[in-house]
């Protein structure tokens, strides 16, 4: 599945004087508001295979001045970031000021670019940013010779699907005080539901057509998080990403505990009352999803309780 990157440009539009008073007459965008993806570090060593989710988001602010003579340098500019409101996540702590992304260089001289006869020159100053890993809606502030102005920004994965709108045999379980029901079953496509949905279909067959006496070693019903019983042959579907994507933190504190999970191709079978982990069942839940899915690329890799399926066949 290739992962689409967005690169966008900001313009601060500036007239001067030659004493370099400074006046920002608007801000545009090439999309506006700016949207990018979160960033993500990998730390299961597999960055190089996709380093455009790693990579800055190029930013640059172009100054537009009127001079006379020889131009007159205005001074410098300077990016800064402000959080809006992250999503997905519902934590009593807030986002530290260290994880709402990076400028590098932060501010800097505005340089000529081009001068006209009419008196009209081009300044401009340009930096890098590095993307948030938390999904959200970040403020870009620009400023130059002590005016400024925003932009709004979107930080998320596009394209997710949930879940919940899906009418499935499947019990999506995993909610927390962290991250509210409905908040952490969001896939890539709906490709990927709809495979989901044909796994659910067949392992309940397959567990109904079980001999009563092998059934019989297992538990009839198993618990969601909430006490309820749930049927042994439902398909019990945990994390997958929240509403934009981006960092998932099982425990709230805005540090990885879900490593993966961030983009829709990650999600979560349980197996503690669930797929039993025996290999007969194991394996047979194995050729289901090899069965069903279309790119033949899904891994899946047991994990403490519960079973993960990595729809794009590698750990990320």
């Amino acid at each position: 599945m290739k992962k689409a990157f967005l690169l966008s440009i900001c313009w601060f539009f500036v007239t001067i004087s030659t004493s370099a008073d400074v006046e920002i007459l608007h801000i545009a965008s090439l999309d506006v508001p700016l949207e990018v993806k979160p960033h993500l570090t990998s730390p299961r060593g597999h960055a190089s295979a996709e380093p455009e989710r790693i990579q800055p988001v190029d930013v640059g602010i172009y100054v537009v001045g009127n001079v006379t003579g020889s131009p007159t340098n205005p001074g410098s500019a300077s990016m800064s970031v402000d959080l809006i409101n992250v999503v997905g996540h519902s934590h009593t702590n807030a986002l530290p000021k260290s994880k709402w992304g990076t400028f590098n260089p932060a501010s800097g001289p505005l340089q000529l670019i081009q001068q006209y006869p009419s008196g009209r020159a081009y300044f401009s100053f340009e930096t890098k940013y590095t993307r948030p890993e938390v999904a959200g809606v970040y403020e870009i502030t620009g400023k130059v010779g002590g005016k400024s102005l925003t932009l709004d920004m979107r930080v998320k994965v596009y394209g997710l699907v949930n879940l919940r709108d899906y009418n499935a045999s499947w019990e999506l379980i995993g909610k927390t005080a962290k991250h509210k029901q409905g908040t952490n079953h969001y896939v890539a496509s709906a490709s990927i539901a709809q495979v989901l949905m044909s796994i659910t279909t067949r392992w309940r067959a397959y567990w109904d057509a079980l001999p009563a006496a092998e059934k019989a070693e297992y538990p009839k019903t198993a618990k969601d998080e909430d006490g309820n019983l749930v049927p042994r042959n439902t398909l019990m579907i945990n994390d997958c990403s929240l509403e934009w994507g981006g960092l998932f933190d099982i425990e709230g504190q805005w540090i990885p505990s879900h490593y993966t999970h961030r983009d829709g191709n990650d999600t979560d079978i349980r197996t503690n009352g669930g797929i039993p982990m025996n290999g007969t069942h194991r394996e047979a839940f194995d050729a289901i999803v090899d069965e069903e899915d279309p790119n033949s690329t899904a891994a899946v890799n047991p994990e403490g309780n519960h079973l993960h399926i990595d729809w794009d066949g590698w750990f990320r």
